[in-house]
């Protein structure tokens, strides 16, 4: 196999996936030893190919299907076109006949990609709102935590839980840690 320099860069996303042959995963292989940009990429893909092979599917709303039918029942379906005979088909009329589906496959493959990219877009989103969240959580409790005025207490419950509450007058917070805490039931929760 024949590789150009500018050809290596365009790897990446295959090296990613692992659909690289072993030639070009070797090629491929020298080329990210002299390229940062090269392994940036192929890391964030690699990232990216992690996510998508995680996602959960998402089934769709109950009511979807009763609207589907409910429009397909609206839509008329028109007989299918007959040429009166056989020799009045052109080479045009069959090649665009045999053109339609690849045109069509090209298209749905096109739109489940732009579908693909929008999600991904807002799961990057979401989880990066998700970690700004859980940073807030993880700062308030370091907080409480180093306050010079930091106040432990230890408790054991009659259930057998062992609890711990961190608390800090200055900082007008408290942080409450169980362990061993059995499920409270169905339809009931823990209260502070």
């Amino acid at each position: 196999m024949k590789h150009h320099a500018t050809d290596a860069h365009t790897l990446a996303a295959a090296y990613a996936l692992g659909a690289l042959d072993p030639g070009e995963r070797a090629h491929f292989d020298a080329h990210l030893q002299a390229c940062e940009a090269c392994r940036q990429e192929a890391a964030e893909f690699e990232a990216t190919a992690a996510r998508l092979a995680a996602a959960v599917a998402q089934p769709p709303a109950a009511s979807a299907k009763a609207q589907v039918m409910a429009t397909i029942d609206g839509v008329r379906q028109l007989p299918p076109r007959v040429p009166t005979s056989a020799s009045a088909l052109s080479l045009g009329d069959i090649l665009r006949r045999r053109a339609a589906p690849f045109a069509l496959a090209a298209s749905l493959a096109a739109a489940s990609l732009g579908g693909v990219a929008v999600w991904q877009a807002q799961s990057e989103q979401d989880l990066k709102a998700q970690a700004r969240q859980v940073q807030q959580q993880l700062d308030t409790i370091s907080a409480v935590l180093a306050a010079p005025d930091a106040r432990t207490a230890h408790g054991r419950a009659a259930n057998g839980a062992m609890t711990t509450v961190v608390s800090s007058d200055r900082q007008n917070k408290a942080v409450f840690s169980a362990a061993n805490l059995p499920a409270p039931g169905a339809g009931k929760t823990y209260q502070l």
